[in-house]
């Protein structure tokens, strides 16, 4: 069966108001009101990429307005998986992350579901309104090193660009100002951490959880009783509260000799240092050139493996924040497990890179196929209309009326196919 997205009113709650059809093969689909709820966006998803372009499936986004029935897709298969959306909630307006990493990043109006701004390209793909909508966490986390900007919608600029590793899950207070980056079990049994950020990027708070006694592994494999006692963390929220009592509040203004980037730093923008493709390791803030990591981001091949580290406190840090001390120097026979995981996803990585390179070059093919069958048809259409000219006024009927009304439109469309 095509899956469908539909919509009732209470009022009447055996009346279809509106529905979407959404496309074959579709096995879930998340619905997600604006906040005046006066807006729908249906994002539908399917383990089957017909395109052939990812591994992990199609998605399809659909815009929704129960007011007028109006609807209209927002991205398909082409465009790419969607990485995160999510609504403002402080205007009608959603942001959206899709496509392959560099993924696009755009702001769509939520009264007619199109595009409002394109704020470029990068590897990210979590996206956090505050609770005002003034400030957004633009992220990559997951299997991605971490960088994070705090972009602020009311004057489309970067407030700050860092680093915030191995996060799992994060959250905004209910002041609007201040972030909140963990790192939790089980996604990561190891490195376990909570940080403070204010909405400038400083640093408030840094708290490593490990466990009280270690088991050790195996000497060889590395199995064993550690890797089921290193998980310390399964959790870390706000306390609950809402907006009152808050102001929403304009950005600190940047710091001397400080300058804010417009809309969102990308691959391209100079000085962003997240050029495309780039590797660098992770180093901490305040951390010397050898700084360290945790032992997760190493094992993935992200970090270098560290001399023991060092870490003071800085101004901001002290008068009763903690920070507590880095994990301890690895053993022999991590370093050697950590060297062959480096090796194979490195020999994974380009495994990838030419099956993406495959894929292009399928893509193409096809796409030069769809123009030759688009250009057969629009040239028949063409023939049929010359036909319909030949014809006494009487003889015409409405299906060549409306025929004739598409001439401009398909010389237009034949002379853009046959430059292709």
């Amino acid at each position: 069966m095509v899956a469908r997205a539909s919509i009732y009113h209470l009022s009447k709650p055996s009346k279809l108001v509106m529905e979407a059809n959404l496309p074959n093969k579709v096995k879930d689909c998340g619905l997600l009101w604006n906040s005046e709820g006066t807006a729908l966006l249906a994002n539908a998803s399917s383990d089957v990429d017909e395109t052939g372009n990812s591994y992990f499936g199609s998605t399809y986004l659909y815009w929704l307005k129960p007011e007028g029935k109006a609807k209209a897709e927002v991205c398909g298969a082409k465009d790419g998986q969607v990485q995160d959306v999510c609504w403002s909630p402080g205007a009608n307006e959603f942001m959206l992350i899709v496509g392959m990493l560099p993924a696009a990043v755009n702001i769509y109006s939520g009264e007619t579901g199109k595009l409002v701004k394109a704020l470029g390209q990068a590897k990210r793909n979590t996206l956090k309104w505050n609770p005002f909508g003034r400030f957004v966490a633009v992220a990559g986390f997951g299997t991605l090193p971490g960088d994070l900007e705090f972009y602020d919608r009311t004057k489309d600029e970067t407030i700050t660009s860092f680093r915030a590793a191995l996060t799992v899950d994060c959250a905004w207070f209910a002041d609007g100002r201040h972030f909140m980056a963990a790192t939790v079990a089980p996604r990561m049994n190891e490195g376990n951490q909570v940080a403070i950020y204010k909405h400038t990027g400083e640093q408030l708070l840094h708290i490593e959880f490990k466990p009280d006694t270690v088991a050790a592994r195996h000497e060889d494999t590395g199995a064993g009783a550690r890797t089921k006692t290193q998980a310390y963390l399964f959790a870390a929220k706000w306390r609950p509260r809402g907006r009152e009592g808050y102001e929403d509040l304009p950005a600190d203004p940047p710091r001397d000799g400080e300058k804010r980037v417009k809309g969102l730093p990308t691959a391209t923008t100079p000085g962003s240092g997240y050029a495309a493709g780039a590797t660098n390791a992770y180093r901490p803030r305040g951390a010397e050139s050898g700084g360290g990591g945790s032992v997760a981001a190493m094992m993935r091949g992200e970090v270098a493996v560290p001399d023991a580290p060092k870490r003071e406190m800085t101004e901001g840090e002290k008068g009763g924040w903690e920070v507590r001390p880095a994990a301890p120097a690895l053993e022999e026979w991590e370093i050697r497990k950590m060297e062959k995981e480096a090796k194979k996803l490195q020999e994974q990585r380009e495994k990838d890179a030419k099956e993406a390179e495959k894929q292009a070059l399928r893509a193409l093919e096809t796409g030069e196929k769809d123009t030759k069958k688009r250009l057969k048809e629009v040239k028949k259409l063409l023939e049929e209309i010359e036909a319909a000219k030949d014809k006494d006024w009487d003889e015409l009927t409405e299906e060549d009326d409306a025929m004739l009304e598409q001439e401009t439109a398909l010389r237009e469309e034949l002379a853009k196919l046959e430059k292709k």
